[in-house]
C-alpha cells in the first residue's frame, strides 16, 4: 500500500519555479522527496511574534543610537576637561547633563519595551 496517497497541486511564479528547479538540481532529489525534505526542516514563524521581532530589531537599533550618543556627550566632556584641565563653562554642563537626562530616559523606556517584547516572543 502507499504511504503517500494525497495529491497536492500549487503555482509558482517564474523565479520561484527557476529557484525550485535549481534546488532540485543541486540536492539530486524527485520533487516529492525535495518539497517533503523542505517542509520537515521548515521552521515557521508566527505573524505576531515576527512582528515582534522585527519591533525588537527596530527598538534595539534605536537603543545602540542612544547609547551611542550619550558616550558621544561624555567624550566631549571629557576632551573639555583633559584640554582646560578643567570645565569652566557651566552652562554647556547643564545643557549636556539634561541631554544626557533625555537620553537616559529614553533609554529606560526602550529597555522595558524591549523586554516586554522578548518576554512576548518567548
Amino acid at each position: 500500500m502507499r504511504k503517500r496517497n494525497n495529491n497536492v497541486s500549487f503555482r509558482l511564479s517564474d523565479d520561484e519555479k527557476h529557484l525550485f528547479d535549481e534546488l532540485q538540481k543541486k540536492t539530486g532529489l524527485p520533487k516529492n522527496r525535495l518539497i517533503v525534505n523542505l517542509l520537515s526542516s521548515a521552521v515557521l514563524t508566527a505573524t505576531e511574534v515576527t512582528a515582534e521581532l522585527k519591533q525588537l530589531n527596530i527598538n534595539t537599533a534605536r537603543l545602540a543610537e542612544h547609547v551611542k550618543r550619550i558616550g558621544v556627550n561624555v567624550n566631549q566632556l571629557a576632551r573639555v576637561a583633559n584640554s582646560s584641565g578643567s570645565i569652566s563653562d557651566i552652562s554647556a554642563i547643564i545643557t549636556l547633563n539634561k541631554t544626557l537626562s533625555a537620553l537616559h530616559s529614553e533609554c529606560d523606556t526602550l529597555w522595558q519595551f524591549t523586554n516586554k517584547s522578548i518576554q512576548k516572543v518567548l
